[in-house]
This record gives C-alpha cells, sequence and structure tokens, in this order.
C-alpha cells in the first residue's frame, strides 16, 4: 500500500494543504472546502480515484480516506498467513501481533479499520496496537484481521521496526 504516491494524486486534485490525518479516522485531512464553496466536482475527481471525503462540519476540514472498494482491492493481495519468525529480535513484537490478528479472522469493522490506518501510518507503537487487540478479543470484538495481512506484508520486506 503506497500512502505518498495517493497523497499526491490527491494534492494534484485539491491542492493547497493536504497532511496525514493525525487520528487513525482517516488517511488524510485537507482544507479545500476552507478554500472553495463548490466541492461536488473534486469531490467526484477523488472519488474517481478511490477516495472518500468527510466534511468536519465544525473545521470545514476534509477527512479523506480510501473508499471501501479501493481497501478491498488494496487488501486484496495480502498475505493470509503470517511469515515465517524474523531472525531480527526487534521483529517480534510486529510479529507476535500479526499472529495474533491473523489467528483470529474478522470482517472488517471501524474500529478495525482505526486499527489499518495506524499500522499503515505509524501513528501508535506495535505494543500500543497488540494491547488495543488483545483488549478488544477479549470484549468479543473483531480483531484486526487487516492490520494482520498487512503486517505480514511489512515483515516479509523487512519494513516493520517498531
Amino acid at each position: 500500500m503506497e500512502l505518498h504516491s495517493d497523497q499526491e494524486r490527491i494534492h494534484l486534485i485539491t491542492g493547497g494543504f493536504l497532511r496525514m490525518d493525525r487520528t487513525d479516522d482517516a488517511l488524510w485531512v485537507s482544507d479545500y472546502p476552507r478554500r472553495n464553496a463548490d466541492t461536488i466536482g473534486v469531490e467526484e475527481q477523488l472519488r474517481s480515484i478511490g477516495v472518500s471525503c468527510a466534511l468536519d462540519e465544525k473545521t470545514k476540514m476534509w477527512h479523506l480516506d480510501w473508499t471501501e472498494d479501493r481497501w478491498d482491492e488494496l487488501i486484496r493481495g495480502l498475505p493470509l498467513t503470517p511469515p515465517a519468525l524474523p531472525a531480527d529480535d526487534s521483529l517480534h513484537p510486529a510479529y507476535a501481533l500479526c499472529r495474533f490478528a491473523l489467528l483470529h479472522p474478522a470482517p472488517r469493522t471501524p474500529e478495525s479499520l482505526c486499527m489499518l490506518r495506524s499500522v499503515l501510518k505509524g501513528t501508535q507503537t506495535i505494543r500500543q496496537l497488540h494491547e488495543e487487540a488483545v483488549s478488544a478479543h477479549r470484549a468479543g470484538q473483531p480483531i484486526a484481521y487487516d492490520a494482520g495481512r498487512l503486517l505480514a506484508a511489512q515483515l516479509m520486506k523487512g519494513e516493520t521496526k517498531r
């Protein structure tokens, strides 16, 4: 999953301010609605590249995320099983979370999507994410299965070290 290339495409469409969302409720934040009264055409362009817009009425900022179809497309090719245990000890926490998530297949929910975004953006540590996953499991809530798939792909590429 390549955040930066999509971010560049979004910036070409919206211009102005665009950054990663500091929360895990969306991927990016844009000030486009603050600068332009008519947003319909730009929203349609963004949707055509697989990006949805949610307007924060208070701040007049867009919270941008991939559409469900785009998430499905991006996740489709990710591994369904964990890789072999990494030789690098610093990767073991990520491996443990990956295995835990993949042992508990579940449909995508808004909560699990937040964890998936966090893994993708690196907004929380692996330890924090693992604690959240265990708490969710104990509460009978679905585990972020797709986040486990993303971690498996990152571990296979040696990209996860948190």
